[in-house]
């Protein structure tokens, strides 16, 4: 084999090794932004409760959800320009991504009645950490990390009984956002 060759081979063989990290590497600005949105969705709703706000201002939730898939859409669309192509891996994570968040909506919308008052909001917290766990088993230590702050958030809303939303929030906040802020940050 030629010098050329074996350079040329060896290039081959680095790429493909690249290509099959196992370590699943995200866009954090979107659990940020998320994390955000779903923490402002449960402090809203607590202000609600607790008789500050008046019942009209779960309007926000329309202005929270709307500015998160904006968001989502105009950055997915500017990473889609300098994407090659999405990975096998991301794409299971995107598939546990839209199955969870799937299953959530419907027990949302129809189990209203099993999950009465915070369970609804809960379970966001209970598909935040599936999420994060499903990144945490990819050798991501943060996302791991995160999960854990998500399912002790919503252990310790279990029992609070007053103030819950706010404890959720903390949990969206302090798993989904500071996971997002983190990956931002790393220079893995």
């Amino acid at each position: 084999m030629e010098s050329v060759e074996a350079r040329e081979s060896l290039e081959m063989v680095e790429r493909i090794v690249a290509a099959s990290s196992r370590r699943l590497c995200l866009a954090g600005e979107f659990f940020l932004v998320w994390g955000v949105v779903s923490c402002g969705m449960d402090v809203v709703t607590q202000l609600i409760d607790f008789g500050v706000w008046p019942a009209s201002a779960v309007w926000l939730w329309a202005a929270l959800i709307g500015f998160g898939i904006a968001f989502t859409v105009v950055r997915r669309r500017a990473l889609a320009l300098r994407a090659e192509r999405v990975s096998l891996l991301l794409r299971e994570f995107f598939s546990v991504l839209w199955v969870t968040i799937g299953i959530a909506v419907v027990c949302d919308v129809f189990g209203w009645r099993l999950f009465p008052g915070w369970g609804s909001a809960a379970i966001w917290n209970v598909v935040a950490a599936i999420v994060l766990f499903y990144v945490g088993t990819h050798s991501n230590w943060r996302a791991t990390l995160a999960g854990a702050v998500a399912i002790g958030s919503f252990i310790v809303a279990n029992y609070v009984t007053n103030g819950t939303g706010f404890v959720l929030a903390a949990g969206m906040l302090f798993s989904y956002g500071a996971f997002g802020l983190a990956e931002m940050l790393s220079r893995e």
